[in-house]
């Protein structure tokens, strides 16, 4: 227990430091398909990702609430993976998360038997499931016209390889949104604007 513990502390260091050091030098590159990289860090929590494209980690609240993410939406096929220690918000324009209480962002990602995925406060229903699975993002249709929109998805059903529309708070700009995989207390998903 205490080695894992040690394990856990080294590995949320390590990447903070890598995140800090690329996020002070001169615009910091991804060491995936390319992208930026920036972090900030409150209180520990277990790293988790697949780099590629944009990096952003960040932890913290009161020891309850935070996550690690690691996107690798700018090509790479793992897309962005979320491990939470709590709740955690997502704004859907900048890819950025918070985890303060209440969180700022389109979507909340809920720890439940896999991760639950809810509209952030009185947001207009965030989401329009696509029927069946998806292999890929590029495979959601983007049409939302007809759209039953939605503000919670249950992640105990399983949601690996399934496809939303979501739009954010306000209603006005919509995103595909496929979800790689949802296990435990980790999701990992896709994202791309469409309007």
């Amino acid at each position: 227990m205490m080695l894992d513990t040690m394990r856990t502390t080294t590995l949320a260091l390590l990447t903070f430091t890598a995140l800090a050091a690329a996020a002070c030098g001169s615009g910091g590159t991804g060491t995936g398909a390319g992208g930026s990289t920036s972090g900030s860090t409150t209180d520990a929590a277990t790293a988790s990702g697949a780099g590629g494209g944009a990096t952003t980690g960040s932890t913290g609240g009161s020891g309850t609430s935070g996550a690690t993410t690691s996107s690798g939406t700018g090509g790479a096929p793992e897309g962005t993976t979320i491990t939470l220690t709590g709740v955690l918000c997502l704004d859907l324009a900048t890819g950025a998360t918070d985890s303060a209480n209440p969180c700022k962002g389109d979507i909340v990602f809920l720890q439940g038997a896999n991760v639950d995925l809810q509209s952030n406060g009185g947001a207009v229903p965030t989401f329009c499931a696509k029927p069946g699975t998806f292999q890929s993002l590029a495979s959601i249709p983007k049409d939302y016209a007809s759209c039953a929109w939605e503000a919670y998805v249950e992640g105990a059903v399983g949601l690996a390889k399934t496809g939303y529309v979501v739009r954010d708070a306000a209603g006005t700009h919509h995103y595909r949104f496929w979800i790689v995989d949802d296990k435990g207390s980790t999701i990992t998903f896709q994202l791309e604007k469409i309007d």
